[in-house]
């Protein structure tokens, strides 16, 4: 009797499920909009990591930055003013600026912002303004 009693109710329990859930209505699973690609916003800041090919330095803080990357395209030009923060790799300004030894073929990290050049053509491409160009390991 006791055998039977217990196949009733693992039965019972088995089915249960099945006839709760049989008067739902399905829900419709709303789509997912698409992923949008990438857009670049001008005024925000951009990042990019890379090692530097060339400084050409006017003054301390004065000048421009080739750094070369991994991605397309794989040099960018970083045009440098008196408002870049120039950084070691612990966060300190960079003595010497963009004249310093330690530039040369290191690791950095650059934020920077894109700008139209004014009366410039739409074909034309974008000025890089550098606005932090922080070391990440030294090139000597």
């Amino acid at each position: 009797m006791s055998r039977i009693l217990t196949g009733v109710m693992l039965g019972s329990l088995l089915c249960c499920p099945v006839i709760l859930f049989a008067g739902e209505d399905k829900v419709p699973v709303k789509d997912r909009p698409a992923t949008p690609g990438e857009k670049i916003d001008a005024q925000a800041d951009r990042s990019l990591t890379g090692f530097v090919e060339e400084v050409e330095a006017k003054f301390e803080n004065f000048g421009s930055v080739v750094v070369r990357t991994g991605g397309q395209p794989t040099r960018y030009t970083f045009q440098v003013n008196s408002k870049t923060k120039i950084l070691r790799d612990t966060a300190d300004p960079l003595e010497a600026g963009l004249k310093s030894p330690m530039l040369k073929g290191a690791q950095v990290r650059v934020v920077f912002i894109d700008v139209q050049p004014k009366g410039g053509k739409a074909d034309q491409p974008d000025l890089h303004i550098c606005r932090t160009l922080q070391l990440i390991k030294s090139g000597k």
